[in-house]
């Protein structure tokens, strides 16, 4: 019995390891820089149960149905059933927890949950958001692929993002872009920053010459958003992406630099 323990002790400990990129000292930095701090939602989310972990609740900037942490044993992508709502850009967090994936979390979290990815805690400031459940624990799932300290800030600050910074910029927004983004919708007019307020980051980006220029497009899996000199021009059914174009966001903003 006692060798059976200690083999899936070590099971567990070892899958741990190989998503763990970070150092042991550095994580624990990362938890102290971190916990406590007051931040915003840069991006308006979905919001419902963390895949069968209905004691936290899952933060996407991207519908449930086309998210996926974990696999069957099929290997088929299981998605997160429970979309509740949205939460919109601006929302006041508390960070209470920074959980990287390890020996003691392995066995914290439910074997039908993402165990591997970091974990962001989050608590609702309730005296701003009333209207906000405060049961349980906001979860913001950080990818696997986290190698560096650098990767860490990048991928945190993508959905999550300095209290007045965010309040400011939402602030200098028209009422109608504002609107659009509390309800994670697309308007003609806005610019890209916008539009990913509002939708998240697209699964790809894709570019097209048109009329006017070189058009990027944000491509999403019920839409694709048409951009020209970085506004949204239109809005159109989303194409099969088997031989399209693509392009990233760094040879973006390398064009910028170039125009």
């Amino acid at each position: 019995m006692k060798k059976t323990i200690l083999f899936v002790c070590a099971l567990a400990l070892s899958s741990c390891l190989h998503y763990n990129h970070l150092s042991l000292p550095l994580q624990k930095s990362l938890a102290s820089q971190y916990t406590s701090q007051i931040v915003a939602l840069k991006q308006s989310c979905y919001f419902g149960a963390l895949y069968d972990e209905n004691e936290k609740v899952l933060l996407s900037a991207r519908p449930f149905e086309e998210i996926s942490h974990i696999v069957g044993l099929d290997g088929a992508p299981i998605h997160p059933e429970s979309q509740t709502g949205i939460i919109p850009a601006g929302t006041l967090f508390e960070i209470k927890r920074v959980a990287f994936p390890g020996f003691l979390t392995s066995f914290e979290r439910m074997l039908t949950t993402p165990r591997y990815n970091p974990w962001i805690y989050l608590e609702p400031l309730q005296r701003e958001n009333p209207h906000i459940p405060t049961k349980y624990p906001y979860i913001v799932l950080l990818p696997l692929d986290i190698n560096t300290e650098a990767d860490f800030h990048a991928r945190l600050f993508e959905m999550l993002g300095p209290k007045d910074e965010v309040l400011s910029w939402l602030t200098q927004r028209k009422p109608s872009i504002r609107s659009a983004i509390e309800f994670k919708e697309v308007v003609r007019g806005m610019q890209r920053k916008e539009l990913i307020a509002s939708l998240g980051e697209p699964l790809h980006w894709l570019s097209s010459t048109s009329e006017g220029g070189e058009a990027q497009i944000a491509w999403y899996p019920d839409q694709e958003v048409w951009l020209l000199h970085e506004q949204v021009l239109e809005i159109r059914k989303p194409r099969s992406l088997y031989g399209a174009p693509r392009v990233s966001i760094d040879d973006i903003e390398a064009q910028k630099q170039i125009n």
